[in-house]
């Protein structure tokens, strides 16, 4: 980074809400778009920045490659007088991938495989979904990677998991603590490298 460690600035915005996000749906790597209430979320954000970043020509964008990610991020630089589509995408900010959980609610799957869903909820880290889930720890090797190698300014839209990754990576949380972390899709935070708060 050109600028110092101590003058990085980062807005972490998990991406508005989707219709399987109001049902409770798994969602991963499903490329589900935003709703109408998630469209009016991004348009809230992108307000918000607006009157936050002077001076958006020295910020990087970047997003999920992922629609609901994507599409938020469009939103948001629309509402900041910013070309739509002119920013980065990156796979490092996607979400974890569910496998064959994807699609499906954590009610129906506990009909399914009781067993399996009552280890998830004592120990959501450590349990990988099947049908070639990621891990916790995949997800996070990639997020923390992505993050120290930032840009000093940087505007990311992302997903529920890399917004905990993020924040459990700067308060030093164990693995525990991260997984269960909330996520908001009506606040966004306001990072640098000594702490966080949701705007």
């Amino acid at each position: 980074m050109d600028a110092g460690l101590t003058e990085r600035r980062l807005f972490l915005i998990r991406h508005g809400e989707t219709a399987w996000n109001a049902i409770k749906r798994l969602q991963g790597h499903s490329d589900i778009p935003l709703n109408e209430n998630g469209r009016a979320q991004a348009r809230r954000h992108g307000a918000k920045l607006a009157g936050l970043i002077d001076q958006p020509e020295r910020w990087h964008f970047v997003a999920s490659p992922l629609m609901r990610a994507s599409e938020t991020m469009a939103i948001i630089r629309d509402c900041m007088g910013l070309p739509r589509d002119e920013f980065a995408t990156s796979q490092d900010l996607i979400e974890l991938y569910y496998g064959a959980w994807e699609g499906k609610s954590w009610e129906e799957l506990a009909g399914e495989t009781p067993a399996l869903i009552k280890k998830r909820f004592r120990n959501p880290w450590d349990t990988v979904a099947p049908g070639g889930g990621e891990s916790h720890d995949e997800m996070q090797a990639r997020v923390v990677a992505w993050y120290e190698a930032l840009p000093a300014l940087t505007v990311a839209v992302t997903h529920s998991g890399p917004t905990r990754i993020v924040r459990g990576h700067i308060a030093k949380l164990k693995p525990d603590r991260i997984a269960v972390l909330d996520s908001h899709q009506d606040k966004f935070l306001s990072v640098t490298p000594v702490g966080f708060n949701w705007v």
